[in-house]
């Protein structure tokens, strides 16, 4: 990726978290990045939606390194999974409303661009399948595992709103403790 297309990506990241992608135009991207609307327009023939896109799919690679760390440092896989929402919180106990951008391009661009909707699904996708096959590594049951690693994806990004909502960082970290709880119980073999 050259400099320029690295500055708008980023550029547009951080306007996503704080706007979302509906309050933020192209022009403020290129603003932000110190850019001109035809370099935009070179390195994304494609317009916003294609911005959009490639903020999302760098969002989840962001993400994903992180799940593989927590996955490789903490002691189980429901620590992990904790560390995962405590991260995210201390993000917000920095900087209170940092959005996922990821969350912002599904609600904000989802009808409008297939390409953004489908670099959200293969964001979360992905996230879903490195948290199943580490259950699945447990000997929890495939099916058990991918519902499973579903609930932690989507209550990670609902405690994200209802942080922000709120105001209230901790609201990740208590989720996260809730989900971290349900994932060593399922990854001991207690599924009740």
């Amino acid at each position: 990726m050259s400099g320029r297309r690295d500055r708008l990506v980023d550029a547009g990241m951080a306007l996503f978290r704080r706007r979302g992608t509906g309050g933020t135009g192209v022009a403020a991207v290129c603003a932000a990045a110190g850019a001109t609307k035809g370099v935009f327009s070179h390195h994304f023939p494609g317009g916003k939606a294609e911005l959009v896109a490639e903020v999302v799919r760098r969002n989840a690679d962001q993400v994903d390194a992180l799940v593989a760390r927590a996955l490789g440092a903490e002691p189980t896989l429901g620590a992990a999974v904790a560390a995962c929402f405590g991260a995210y919180a201390d993000l917000l106990d920095r900087e209170p409303d940092l959005g996922c951008p990821i969350a912002a391009a599904v609600v904000d661009g989802h009808e409008t661009s297939p390409g953004v909707r489908a670099a959200a699904d293969a964001a979360f996708r992905r996230w879903e399948d490195r948290l199943a096959h580490a259950l699945v590594e447990r000997a929890v049951d495939p099916a058990a595992s991918a519902r499973l690693a579903t609930t932690v994806v989507a209550a990670m990004e609902g405690a994200i709103l209802l942080a922000l909502a709120r105001r209230e960082p901790g609201v990740l970290r208590a989720t996260g403790a809730v989900v971290a709880d349900a994932v060593d119980r399922a990854a001991a073999g207690d599924h009740g």
